[in-house]
């Protein structure tokens, strides 16, 4: 599997391993086992140190990397390719190692842990946003023996995927259960030196308005620190960007890497995977995270985004992440030479519409109005498809299926009648709403639930500003919060300077 130029590579990493290390194979003569075997073969020649032995486990063709008679909970299904296999040669270093090179305070945490928790996580090796999560859950499986994570080449288990009913990778499982990532919060900053920091400004929301607003407030020197669930926000999740000056097309993806990199050289400090749950004032304002972290700063910018509306029709929780989606990036085999439906006649459902109808069999397109509300140059891409039907009246009357989505119902509002399209996916992009119900009450909103604020991007409290879409600004597009972002961060510098 490994050339000369890589196994010569290998032999000189692997000389870094400290103790004996036992791959833990379970094997049949399928396919499958017989890949795994062969990688198994070629890496435990290339160290004294390696060994491998045969033995059952809970996946044929999988292997655990264990010390010599000492589990240590951390499993691979089918061959770990792409980055999986960055995660696999770490895997090999930390099981050899004495020192984990882990936060002292993060071993702590992982020591309270009494329940046992078993990670699964299907992951596809042709992408490359999962590495910190699996390398996050097999320390976290190293440090607590409660703690075990199994990483499974998702196209070397078609079956199980298939019987989970996955529609999108990486997805991750916690006693059976799909897990929403609470412990990246737990293992990534909330015990670090950089999260216990008072900053001169914080800003809360990774999105565009987030990012902008914490590159600018870092340019003008103050210390900045920015922190999210994901930075990159709505946009990550965004297949093609089209409108940003300078930038003819871009992915959501490639966009969000290239911010990231940009707050770095910047010294922003990045505080990501966590959730803020709540804000109060003192001599600064606190910022408190889910985990019960605190951290302080000067000024403060909220850019918390939106949240995409659901339909509230039967059948669309019971199908999330099984067909329903409220994000129009997914992997082209989920709508590839299938039937799919776009709800929403807006810009983001217009934008979906034409990037599945260049991967997908057909696309309906519903909206409940008698004309599309995308901007005109849109609507004319739109038209260029023949494989686009646009269904104007037209309301959601719900989703149905077994395991997975099989069916769309909707009304004709002219005809009354009821009609029902045979489809595998149903992206719903029918507008947002602001997330600002975690404010405190004396935060003042309008109407809509944004938060208002000045020509600096100030609210009603001196030092607190906001930016993007969570506020009044009139229009929500990438540009508008990124500017927005830029306004409040020199607003924050001027508040101080003051």
């Amino acid at each position: 599997m490994f050339d000369k130029s890589i196994k010569s590579q290998l032999k000189e990493y692997f000389k870094c391993i400290e103790s004996d290390v036992l791959l833990t194979a379970c094997l049949d003569s399928g396919k499958e086992s017989k890949e795994v075997e062969r990688f198994l073969n070629e890496i435990s020649a290339l160290s004294s140190r390696i060994f491998i032995e045969k033995s059952s486990l809970e996946r044929v063709a999988s292997f655990e990397i264990n010390k010599i008679n000492k589990k240590t909970g951390i499993t691979f299904a089918g061959v770990p390719m792409g980055y999986e296999f960055q995660a696999f040669l770490s895997a090999i270093i930390q099981v050899s190692s004495s020192d984990l090179g882990v936060d002292g305070l993060i071993v702590s945490e992982a020591d309270q842990i009494t329940t046992p928790l078993a990670f699964v996580s299907f992951v596809d090796p042709a992408k490359d946003n999962y590495l910190d999560l699996i390398q996050s859950l097999n320390v976290l499986a190293l440090l607590n023996e409660k703690v075990s994570h199994t990483t499974v080449n998702k196209d070397a288990f078609k079956q199980e995927v298939q019987d989970k009913a996955i529609s999108s990778t990486p997805v991750t499982y916690l006693n059976g259960k799909v897990f929403t990532n609470d412990l990246d919060e737990f293992e990534s900053v909330l015990t670090s030196d950089d999260a216990k920091k008072t900053f001169e400004c914080l800003v809360i929301g990774g999105g565009p308005g987030g990012t902008s607003a914490a590159m600018y407030a870092a340019n003008k020197g103050l210390e900045t620190g920015i922190v999210a669930k994901k930075i990159g926000g709505q946009v990550l999740d965004t297949h093609t960007i089209i409108n940003i000056v300078g930038i003819p097309k871009i992915t959501g993806a490639r966009f969000t890497q290239e911010v990231t990199e940009q707050m770095k050289k910047n010294d922003v400090t990045i505080v990501d995977k966590v959730e803020v749950c709540k804000i109060e004032q003192d001599t600064n304002f606190l910022v408190h995270l889910k985990s019960g972290q605190v951290l302080s700063s000067e000024t403060l910018i909220i850019a918390s985004g939106t949240t995409q509306r659901a339909l509230q029709i039967p059948g669309e929780a019971e199908f999330l992440n099984k067909g329903v989606s409220y994000s129009a990036y997914c992997e082209d085999e989920c709508v590839s030479g299938s039937q799919v439906v776009v709800v929403g006649g807006g810009n983001a459902g217009v934008e979906a519409a034409i990037d599945l109808a260049q991967r997908s069999k057909h696309v309906y397109l519903i909206e409940y109005s008698d004309q599309l509300t995308a901007n005109p140059a849109l609507q004319e891409e739109l038209l260029t498809f023949s494989n686009v039907t646009v269904l104007l009246n037209s309301e959601s009357i719900g989703i149905k299926g077994s395991q997975n989505v099989t069916e769309f119902v909707y009304k004709n509002l002219v005809t009354n009648d009821m009609n029902a399209l045979i489809v595998s996916e149903v992206f719903i992009l029918v507008g947002t709403t602001a997330n600002t119900s975690w404010l405190p009450t004396n935060i003042k909103l309008n109407d809509n639930n944004e938060i208002i604020v000045d020509e600096k991007g100030m609210t009603n409290i001196p030092g607190l500003f906001a930016a993007g879409d969570c506020t009044n600004i009139p229009f929500k597009q990438i540009m508008t919060s990124i500017g927005s972002g830029v306004t409040a961060a020199l607003g924050a510098y001027t508040y101080l300077k003051k």
